[in-house]
């Protein structure tokens, strides 16, 4: 992993941090994929992770939740942060898509 300086933001061990949370806490299998975003875009990264989430009951044998973003963008001024925002909105994303919703009768 890339050596870097002192920051108030996340950093590498952060991102590998959460890519295992994810994997431990979803049964899945997830990774992350970077490619050049495109010869409009000069410069530009294209970040995309991915889940493979096991199903269990269905036709399906797994599931595959995938969530992506470019790079730079305004909500992240290095890609270490971009990349650490997105997992976090990965792991939403599979929460929505993976689980059945259903509202609590408290009552």
């Amino acid at each position: 992993m890339p050596r870097q300086g002192s920051t108030n933001g996340p950093g590498w061990m952060e991102v590998s941090s959460m890519l295992g949370a994810i994997d431990q806490l979803h049964g899945a299998t997830t990774w992350i994929d970077m490619s050049h975003a495109g010869s409009s875009l000069d410069t530009s990264l294209r970040v995309v992770v991915v889940s493979v989430l096991p199903v269990y009951s269905g036709p399906a044998r797994v599931r595959r939740v995938v969530s992506a973003l470019i790079w730079p963008n305004v909500d992240s001024a290095e890609l270490v942060s971009a990349i650490y925002k997105l997992l976090f909105e990965h792991d939403y994303r599979i929460s929505k898509e993976v689980y059945r919703q259903e509202r609590l009768d408290l009552a």
